[in-house]
């Protein structure tokens, strides 16, 4: 751990004690098709100062559209949130073979928009990525972003 994980953990432990009572527990089937339960410690939340969705992010939570949720699953500990340091992040010959593969993309950021295309790829992911659910992208859209 480097010393800014380290300030982050004794800035989150005076944080957390201010926030425990917005959290719950909530027990569901495992997202990952595990056999166990999993709990997710949740609460929703508004904007928050970049700071402290830092520390949230640093101390292991995740953030799902206003959610932010920690896994407190008693029989299990398989889904362990990493972070990376980008600084240090050396590709291996498949993620360069596909960087050089896909150097013609063209990345651009903007304000995120309710545009046909845009639902079309977000469904498109949803069926992909959880196909054993009833997702639709509008609504999913309207609730994530």
């Amino acid at each position: 751990m480097n010393s800014y994980d380290q300030q982050c953990a004794r800035e989150f432990v005076q944080l957390q004690s201010r926030c425990d009572d917005y959290f719950v527990e909530m027990a569901v089937e495992c997202p990952y098709h595990l056999p166990h339960t999993a709990v997710f410690y949740q609460a929703l939340f508004a904007p928050m100062p970049e700071r402290i969705m830092e520390l949230f992010l640093a101390s292991g939570y995740r953030r799902n559209g206003n959610c932010l949720y920690a896994m407190h699953c008693p029989e299990c500990s398989a889904c362990i949130p990493i972070r990376l340091e980008v600084e240090e992040l050396r590709l291996n010959r498949n993620q360069q073979r596909v960087l050089r593969k896909n150097q013609d993309i063209e990345i651009d950021y903007g304000p995120v928009q309710l545009r046909p295309e845009n639902l079309e790829l977000c469904q498109k992911f949803l069926s992909a990525r959880y196909p054993h659910k009833n997702n639709q992208a509008e609504s999913y859209y309207s609730g994530f972003f």
